[in-house]
């Protein structure tokens, strides 16, 4: 069964679950969270009588029920960065509960596709932004996810080691070097460069584990400001993944990016700090 005690504790390193029912409390959102998640187990123990009847498990109107209720709630907070941490919270606990709900489930592909048309229905019918829905629930990152179980290796292009592209001018790449040497990101500067080229084999690069958190945001930076992108692999933060050891365990807390991005985020006054610095190396690049 769904187990939403289970998923608040291993949410965040840093927020324990009562932590974060207290936050769901504090935003009115932990009763509707919790009843969602007894419905869906409902359905999970019925499963093979409804996928029966039904052909597929009838669940898309939970997630169009809970959508109508979350949405309502983020429209009610003035105050905008509050708004902000709702989002970005019920966005993780969100991805988290479809990751276990496909654990009891065969019918993966379908009943993904009901959810979708579900959700754009509901986005059409009250006016939502479906686009910025599809981005709250990270449907690009969950698909991965799905592909990941069912293929069960990393999704890197074979014939292609992954790496960067700098899409700056031409000149600025070394100053890029240089902030990530000279700010300590990185340890050692033999072969940096060829993590924005083409390498021909794992860099293996060094880099500093007092400061994960200050380069991943970097690195967010400069994905946000489309001054990188990325080849080899179908994710971005997957070319780190390849070339700094442990990268998925030190950097992510072996989450999705996209998580352990707003689990930083949570923490505001570190945040802005590391945001204010970082801002002022990317004006280097205006």
């Amino acid at each position: 069964m769904i187990n939403l005690k289970s998923i608040l504790s291993s949410l965040y390193v840093d927020k324990s679950a009562a932590d974060l029912s207290a936050k769901l409390e504090e935003y009115n959102l932990f009763e509707p969270l919790t009843r969602t998640v007894a419905q869906l187990n409902v359905h999970i123990n019925e499963k093979d009588k409804l996928i029966n009847e039904c052909k597929i498990l009838p669940i898309a109107h939970i997630s169009s029920n809970l959508l109508v209720i979350v949405n309502q709630r983020i429209r009610e907070e003035k105050d905008l960065e509050k708004a902000e941490l709702i989002e970005n919270l019920l966005s993780d606990i969100s991805v988290e509960v479809l990751k276990n709900l496909y654990k009891f489930i065969d019918s993966s592909v379908a009943l993904t596709r009901t959810i979708e048309i579900a959700l754009k229905d509901t986005c059409n019918l009250f006016n939502y932004d479906y686009t910025q829905l599809h981005k709250f629930l990270k449907l690009e990152s969950f698909f991965y996810h799905r592909r990941s179980l069912q293929q069960s290796e990393v999704a890197f292009n074979p014939h292609i080691i992954p790496s960067y592209i700098w899409k700056g001018k031409p000149i600025q790449k070394a100053e890029l070097i240089n902030i990530l040497i000279e700010r300590k990101l990185f340890l050692k500067k033999a072969r940096l460069s060829k993590l924005f080229e083409k390498p021909d084999t794992c860099l293996n690069l060094e880099y500093n584990p007092a400061l994960t958190n200050l380069t991943l945001q970097f690195f967010a930076t400069l994905k946000k400001h489309k001054l990188v992108t990325h080849i080899g692999c179908d994710g971005f933060y997957k070319v780190l993944s390849f070339h700094l050891k442990d990268f998925d365990k030190v950097f992510l807390n072996n989450k999705q990016a996209g998580t352990r991005l707003n689990a930083l985020k949570q923490n505001k006054t570190q945040w802005i700090e590391n945001q204010s610095r970082i801002d002022k190396w990317v004006q280097l690049f205006r």
